[in-house]
């Protein structure tokens, strides 16, 4: 069961009953807002639809028997009252602004009867000058205006439609100018009706003469005949039936004074109306201004920025090419530097290369001396070498014994030094010497092993993927390139050439050192590159 009450003007109310009435069933109903009434359908539990007309129109019916502020203070005491029952009974209560759903409609309408009832109700009509001036009177009060808001809040939401908002905008536009021509008409007509008006004094005065006239002989009369007396009469009658006449025309003039103060009030409030779209529309123009005010001072702002953004970026440009002053400065000096260790280096591998002579002419005078011993001790050698074979399985067995077992290292030390001590040892010294070399360059080997092992320049796989040869060989990789890749000018990797390396770099082919080990001890610190495409490539950055 649904109840449906209705809170707004006679007009809207008779226009609801005729659009609800086909819609009404035993199930549900339609009345006024005695509140009563309301508060037993909702202590029953029932549902209810309160509709109501908007607080402008609502105060421009009352005017006709209230002042502005009775109508005003009565409005906002029914409204009060109709949203403390609302909040009271929120799921029970629905309330909806019956002008602007017939408008715009609902967002989404609880039930079939209450679409189908604004379907039926027609469109409103146009505010008259008394709704304008009673909202323009709800708008200047901050209390009443928050009231107003809360009641629309509180009511169900409806579909604004751009399309009906400008045609209703157009309606009411349309009806003041109406109206307005209306009154410009009215205001045309009042010379007609004012010399109208002046003819009716002249005959009333013309009248009045008469009657004065009329009233002189009934005194001259008086004494004549009966005749005359009846004649009187008749003139009598005559002068009140134009006495009659004349308060017809006083009664019609002002009858038409009153039509044209009506409509010189009326004119008053039209006049006031426009004066209020005249101020709204200075409202915009002069907030359009500010707005491009702001926007002015925003471009000016921007272009400030800009103007700075281009200050830093040419110091920003200044800055870098210090940098690349200094930074130019640093390697004409790191250069400098460079130079100076390379004249170093010579005037160094020079010293180290007059001492190789002198080394080679000592070495050269001690093997002339050796060669002259070597004939006297050449019988001692046989000996000695069957004596270095027996010592030198006695050594591998002592090192067997010394690797598996768990001998001392005091007893190993003794042995030590009794194979020292004895005539064998000190007779087998030159070929220890020749054997001490041997192991230092097997000793430096391994060193070279570990120190490319550990640089990311040599690739092992692709080493061999690059020389089969090398792989089918079964030799290692980098031992094969340390002994004799880098003397046959094979590569390392993809990323060192080591024959390029040593034609750029005359210092170090030169030298006869590999040119891996010289990159990866010396020519990484100094700077220098390991292939052309990797110097091409910075000199281009």
């Amino acid at each position: 069961m649904t109840d449906i009450f209705f809170l707004g003007c006679d007009t809207s109310w008779q226009l609801l009953q005729q659009a609800a009435s086909p819609q009404l069933t035993d199930d549900s109903r339609l009345t006024t807002l005695p509140y009563t009434a309301l508060d037993n359908s909702l202590a029953a539990g029932t549902q209810v639809t309160v509709f109501y007309s908007l607080p402008q129109v609502v105060v421009a019916e009352q005017l006709a028997n209230l002042s502005v502020t009775d109508a005003l203070n009565a409005w906002q005491q029914s409204t009060q009252v109709l949203l403390q029952t609302q909040r009271k009974h929120r799921r029970q209560l629905k309330l909806i602004c019956l002008d602007d759903a017939v408008l715009n409609g609902l967002v989404q309408a609880d039930s079939g009867k209450i679409a189908s009832i604004l379907a039926n109700m027609p469109k409103p009509t146009s505010p008259s000058l008394l709704a304008l001036m009673a909202k323009e009177a709800i708008q200047q009060t901050a209390e009443l205006t928050q009231l107003a808001d809360l009641l629309l809040a509180s009511s169900l939401p409806t579909q604004f439609s751009a399309s009906n908002a400008d045609s209703y905008a157009e309606g009411c536009v349309e009806h003041w100018f109406s109206e307005y021509r209306a009154l410009q008409q009215s205001q045309q007509r009042m010379p007609q009706l004012e010399q109208q008006l002046q003819e009716f004094r002249l005959q009333l005065e013309l009248v009045q003469q008469e009657l004065e006239v009329v009233f002189a002989e009934k005194q001259q009369m008086q004494l004549k005949l009966t005749p005359l007396q009846r004649e009187l009469e008749q003139q009598t009658a005559v002068i009140t039936k134009a006495n009659a006449d004349n308060q017809q025309l006083a009664a019609s003039l002002a009858t038409s004074q009153q039509q044209a103060d009506n409509t010189k009030q009326e004119n008053e409030l039209l006049l006031l109306q426009l004066l209020q779209v005249q101020e709204e529309l200075e409202k915009y123009y002069l907030q359009y201004k500010q707005q491009q005010t702001a926007l002015q001072k925003a471009d000016a702002e921007l272009a400030q920025q800009k103007q700075q953004l281009e200050h830093n970026s040419k110091q920003y440009q200044q800055q870098l090419e210090q940098l690349n002053k200094q930074h130019q400065q640093q390697l004409e000096q790191l250069n400098k530097q460079h130079q100076q260790q390379q004249t170093e280096q010579a005037r160094n591998y020079q010293q180290l290369q007059q001492r190789s002579n002198n080394a080679e002419q000592q070495h050269t005078e001690a093997l002339r001396q050796a060669t002259a011993r070597h004939n006297s001790l050449n019988v001692l050698q046989k000996q000695a070498e069957r004596e270095l074979v027996k010592a030198q399985a006695e050594i591998e067995k002592l090192q067997r014994q010394l690797a598996g077992a768990s001998l001392s290292g005091h007893q190993a030390m003794a042995e030590l030094k009794t194979v020292k001590s004895s005539t064998l040892w000190k007779a087998m010294a030159p070929v220890r010497k020749l054997s001490s070399s041997a192991k230092k360059k097997q000793l430096q080997l391994q060193k070279d092993i570990s120190l490319i092992r550990s640089c990311a320049l040599f690739d092992q796989n692709w080493y061999l993927q690059s020389y089969p040869d090398v792989e089918q060989s079964g030799a290692d990789a980098i031992e094969h390139y340390l002994k004799y890749g880098a003397k046959e000018g094979r590569a390392p990797g993809p990323d060192f050439d080591g024959n390029w390396y040593l034609s750029h770099y005359p210092d170090v082919g030169s030298s006869g050192i590999n040119p891996l080990i010289h990159y990866i001890k010396f020519g990484q610190i100094e700077g220098r590159q390991t292939s052309p495409k990797l110097l091409q490539l910075k000199q281009k950055h």
